[in-house]
């Protein structure tokens, strides 16, 4: 016992000293005071210690809490994800009548600028200029602490990214006009913008007041391409439909939507995929074909990756039936942040899809997914700004409901599904 309590206490100062210290003083202390105090003042020394240890303790406990409640409320703060905010700015331009599955109201409406609609009447190209790097204003610039301060729950690191600088249509053809950004610029202003500054003004109300968006060509906002695709599966390997539809859960550490529920990929577009068939320039194949989805599909829905290939190679095909480009839209919540919308028909059944699993995913990345649901596609509704849904039980075709917060791109995605299929 004694052996036992000394390789704990050993443990204790090797890993937490400051610990270990104040125990061994208060120790001492008590042993001195029980030798030379009377038991009245044995009694008041006990008295002050407690009413010290007590302040100390409710002391620790703001400390922990008061960050946690800032971290809690961190999304909000930063960008407003609510169409009753984006009204006073917009009115109802760019608003999307949507009506999910099992919702008659009008919670699933969501504001999005539409640029591109993949219905056959019209083509998609691309203009890319790598060498063109985007700079935010100096007033920006000038506020950096600030701006990242409202990322201070948040887990991010600096790459370079993709900017739509502007988007043209002539003669049926879409030319989308990109040149290069970085992830620090897009958290300066996009997933920024609704932070005030010094608690007075917001950028939103400096750059994008309404009542209408403004063009990509004057926007001052970093505006990188995000990548957003419905992901579905099979009830059974010979059915030609996909009720189910994928959607995972992202980690309390999330640049944005903490604890909620994304579309199955949701991502921007990553420069370190250009190495597989693609220069450094963006084409159009690798955005109309579905490569920007097709190589993040496993990491995005934590898939493991041995699985997956030994599943390519047991049925000789890949596990995706199709991907289908959709369109193009700017999400107006984060200043016109344009995203590329897919979706996605897996060839897997749920229980294989949770036979394919990562054991142990790595939850400390940029917009971490620590779980995905399995949810029946004809369940989602939207209702006080939480998706409901009823996702199978792991392992089992038997569902339970969740009302969880959501990526308004979610929604956006869903219209563009809804319009095409």
């Amino acid at each position: 016992m004694e052996d036992s309590f000394l390789d704990d206490f050993r443990w204790l100062y090797r890993h937490k000293p400051w610990i270990a210290t104040v125990i061994v003083l208060l120790f001492v202390t008590l042993l001195v005071a029980g030798i030379v105090l009377s038991a009245d003042a044995l009694f008041d020394l006990f008295t002050n210690l407690f009413a010290s240890f007590l302040g100390f303790a409710l002391g620790l406990i703001l400390i922990v809490i008061t960050p946690w409640f800032r971290h809690r409320h961190e999304d909000e703060r930063k960008v407003m994800y609510d169409n009753k905010v984006m009204k006073r700015y917009y009115l109802d331009n760019h608003l999307l009548k949507l009506r999910l599955p099992s919702s008659s109201d009008t919670d699933a409406d969501v504001y999005a600028d539409v640029l591109f609609l993949n219905d056959g009447k019209s083509s998609l190209q691309v203009e890319d200029h790598p060498e063109q790097q985007f700079k935010a204003t100096m007033f920006i610039r000038s506020q950096y602490f600030d701006l990242m301060t409202a990322h201070a729950g948040s887990t991010f690191i600096n790459q370079p990214t993709v900017r739509l600088d502007d988007c043209q249509t002539r003669d049926g053809v879409t030319t989308l006009y990109t040149s290069r950004s970085n992830y620090y610029f897009h958290l300066l202003t996009n997933r920024a913008i609704d932070y005030h500054l010094r608690n007075t003004v917001s950028l939103r109300d400096i750059y994008e007041y309404g009542p209408r968006l403004t063009p990509l060509s004057e926007s001052r906002m970093s505006n990188h391409i995000g990548v957003n695709a419905l992901v579905f599966l099979k009830a059974d390997k010979q059915a030609s439909t996909y009720p189910y539809i994928l959607l995972p859960k992202r980690g309390k550490n999330a640049t944005v939507v903490k604890n909620g529920i994304t579309a199955g990929v949701a991502i921007r577009i990553k420069m370190d995929t250009f190495e597989h068939g693609y220069s450094d320039h963006l084409t159009t194949t690798y955005l109309t074909s579905g490569d920007a989805v097709r190589e993040k599909l496993i990491d995005s829905l934590l898939i493991d990756a041995k699985k997956w290939r030994e599943k390519e190679n047991k049925d000789g095909r890949s596990p995706v039936d199709d991907i289908r480009f959709l369109g193009l839209a700017r999400d107006i919540y984060e200043g016109g942040k344009p995203t590329l919308f897919y979706s996605v028909m897996l060839n897997l059944t749920p229980e294989e899809f949770d036979q394919m699993a990562q054991a142990n995913p790595d939850t400390d990345t940029v917009d971490a997914v620590v779980k995905v649901y399995i949810a029946e596609f004809e369940s989602l509704g939207c209702k006080d700004n939480r998706l409901r849904f009823a996702a199978l039980k792991r392992g089992k075709r038997t569902t339970a409901t969740h009302h969880l917060h959501y990526e308004k791109n979610l929604l956006t995605n869903l219209w563009f599904y809804n319009r095409l299929h």
